[in-house]
Formats: C-alpha cells, sequence, structure tokens
C-alpha cells in the first residue's frame, strides 16, 4: 500500500482490477528508474533515491501476494496475468538478495527484503509454465540465473536440463527468437557441446539486426567457443570485431586480440612487433564506469605490461584470460601437453648444446695438450 492510500484509507483488496495493474506496473517502474539512478549519476543521493525506489517497489509486490494469497481476495484479484506478475517481481528480488553475502543479505532481511532462493525460483518457474504476458520474462530471469549469474559469480553450476526444458517451449512459441537462441547456444556451451553453441550463436545473430548490441553479446560468446576449440585466429577476429564495434570495454577487448594472437607462436618465443603494439596501446583505452575501473581492465593492463616487461613474452595468455573455461572443458590438458612437448623439445636441444659444448671443449684441451707435449719437447732438443 501506498502513502497515499494509507492516508485515503482504500487497501488494495478495495481497488479494482485496472487499479491493481496499474499498481504492478508502477512497482516495475519504480524498479527500472532505481537501476538507472545507479548507473546514470554516482553520487550518495542518487543511490539512497533508487534504495527507496527499490524498497517501496519491493513492498508494493508483497502487498499484491498477501492480496493474492488472502482470504478476502476475489477472482479479479486471482487474474493470471496479474499473479504471474506479482511472481516475476517477488522471484527476482528473491533470486537477486539471494546471492548477496551473509552479512548483507542479514541486514537487507532485517530491514523487510527477503532473499530465498528456492521461494524465488519456484515462483518464477510456476510462473513461467503459463501462457500469461510475462511468462516469457520470467524464463528470462530463470535462464540468465542459471546460464550467467552462477557462473560469472562462481556460486556453482546452473540447473542445465531445467533451462533446457524452458528453452524447448520457448523455442516452439518463438523459432527465430534471438535472445532464446543465444540462451540455448549458452546451455550447450556450459554443457561442453562447444560446435552446436557456435551455430546457435551464430543463428542468433542472423535472427534479427536491429538490436546490435545482442550481436555483441554473441560475439563474446564466440571468442570462447573458438578458444576452447584452440582456434586462436578466429577467437582474435571476434575480439577484433568487439573492439571495432562495441563500447564496453576496448581495452579488454583490445588485451584478448593481443593474446590469442600471442598463442600462435611456439611457446617461450617473443610475440611479434604487430601484436607488441596492441599491448601497449592496452592502457590508452582505460575507462571508468560509476566513477570506478573495471576489474578486468585493471587485469588486461597488468597483464600487458608484464608481457613487455618480460621481453615480449607471456605465458600462456589465452588459458589465462577464462580459467573457468579450462577448468570445466579439460582446455588445460591439451595446452599443457602441448607446454610439455614444447618443454621437452627445448630440453633436448639444451641437453644436445651442452653434450656439443662439452665434446668441443674435450677436443679444445686435447689440442692444448698435444701443443704443450710438442712445445715440451722442441724445448728438450
Amino acid at each position: 500500500m501506498t502513502v497515499a492510500n494509507a492516508l485515503r484509507g482504500r487497501g488494495l483488496e478495495q481497488y479494482s482490477t485496472e487499479e491493481l495493474h496499474s499498481e504492478l506496473v508502477h512497482a516495475e517502474c519504480l524498479l527500472l528508474r532505481a537501476l538507472l539512478s545507479f548507473i546514470q549519476d554516482e553520487n550518495l543521493l542518487s543511490f539512497i533515491k533508487g534504495a527507496l525506489n527499490i524498497r517501496s517497489c519491493h513492498q508494493t509486490y508483497k502487498a499484491c501476494w498477501s492480496l493474492i494469497n488472502s482470504d478476502q481476495s476475489s477472482a479479479a484479484d486471482k487474474d493470471l496475468d496479474f499473479t504471474c506478475g506479482v511472481q516475476l517481481g517477488l522471484g527476482s528480488f528473491n533470486l537477486m538478495v539471494s546471492i548477496l553475502p551473509g552479512r548483507i543479505l542479514r541486514i537487507l532481511e532485517f530491514i523487510g527484503f527477503s532473499g530465498n532462493r528456492s521461494f524465488g525460483m519456484d515462483q518464477l518457474l510456476t510462473a513461467s509454465a503459463t501462457d500469461s504476458l510475462r511468462a516469457p520474462l520470467c524464463s528470462l530471469v530463470v535462464l540468465n540465473f542459471d546460464l550467467l549469474v552462477t557462473y560469472i559469480l562462481g556460486i556453482g553450476d546452473g540447473n542445465v536440463e531445467r533451462c533446457e526444458a524452458i528453452l524447448d517451449k520457448c523455442l516452439h512459441q518463438y523459432p527465430k527468437g534471438a535472445i532464446f537462441l543465444l540462451f540455448a547456444g549458452r546451455a550447450k556451451f556450459v554443457s561442453g557441446f562447444v560446435d552446436e553453441a557456435t551455430l546457435l550463436y551464430k543463428e542468433s545473430i542472423d535472427a534479427q539486426s536491429q538490436w546490435i548490441q545482442l550481436h555483441h553479446f554473441c560475439y563474446w560468446e564466440l571468442i570462447w567457443t573458438h578458444s576452447l576449440k584452440g582456434d586462436w585466429t578466429n577467437a582474435a577476429h571476434y575480439s577484433n570485431i568487439l573492439f571495432e564495434k562495441s563500447h564496453w570495454s576496448k581495452t579488454t577487448y583490445l588485451y584478448q586480440k593481443a593474446a590469442f594472437l600471442s598463442m600462435l607462436k611456439e611457446f617461450g618465443e617473443p610475440v611479434d612487433d604487430a601484436v607488441v603494439e596492441m599491448f601497449q596501446e592496452v592502457p590508452r583505452h582505460k575507462q571508468r564506469i560509476a566513477g570506478k575501473s573495471i576489474p578486468v581492465e585493471k587485469f588486461a593492463i597488468q597483464k600487458s605490461e608484464k608481457c613487455l616487461a618480460q621481453g615480449n613474452r607471456l605465458m600462456l595468455p589465452g588459458l589465462v584470460s577464462n580459467k573457468w573455461l579450462v577448468k570445466k572443458h579439460g582446455l588445460a590438458d591439451k595446452q599443457l601437453n602441448r607446454l610439455m612437448d614444447s618443454q621437452v623439445d627445448r630440453q633436448t636441444d639444451i641437453q644436445t648444446d651442452r653434450q656439443t659444448h662439452k665434446q668441443t671443449g674435450q677436443t679444445r684441451q686435447i689440442k692444448q695438450t698435444r701443443q704443450t707435449r710438442q712445445t715440451k719437447q722442441t724445448t728438450r732438443w
């Protein structure tokens, strides 16, 4: 219940169907406004306003949920679209809050937020199984959490089987849906089916041409599908596309391009001059978002400076760029075998050089001994 309604003495149970839907839309607008305030401005006042909007939004969702589950609710209050909208809001809030650290989670629960992950997921799954207006949005939240958030934050593996069931339904309804094709590729990718993931990402790109940012996301994923296969040339190609067309982090894209091109050299050899120029250019594109540097850009700059300080050499930069992929799909085994073979060849060359040097030294000692004997004999005569 809002403050104005409380002063007028009206509760949500007295609202008409249109007014209930208006409250729901108002809560969604408050959430979007809060997110924009966080991104647009970095001062303390904006953060406080955003926090208050989020709290007001959450309170509206809780009031609507209480109305749906109360004995006084009417058939209009249990309208499918209205119910699914409330489930979308509460489910998303519970999922977002549940991934926060325990100390922050306890504080948020004290002031009225809830972070029950299983409850949030149940509400989203229930809503996504319906034919309501917000069912696709509920599906996208579940897919995003299971296929992206869990892996990026390192809180465990997502439920891929659940995602595939959702994707089967969504792709049946929207066979050319670019977002669902993207998540289908992501599901194959985290399962280890790299070739199938690559095809689905390219289908997502071909499915539409208006939303260029979605193309950029697909290019980002294609970087890692090709790097998993050791196809460093194509990985560098898609990194270059993002460097030229995307404005998110040119520092990261340029470093990745240079790192993948470095993988084309034999282990221990210095990189080409063109790649050295890329590493030198990496720090020039550094940027700040909300007044803070991007952590991945700091990493890229540090590695670039390390490469230049080590005589234009860098230890397997294509593997270090995404350690989870290396561990998840066993790419390390292939590359470490390559490294071991290179080291064995190198040690063999070193031993051969030592033996040759040793034999050369022994030959010199024999010659010097002979010359010394001949000198002594000449002196005696």
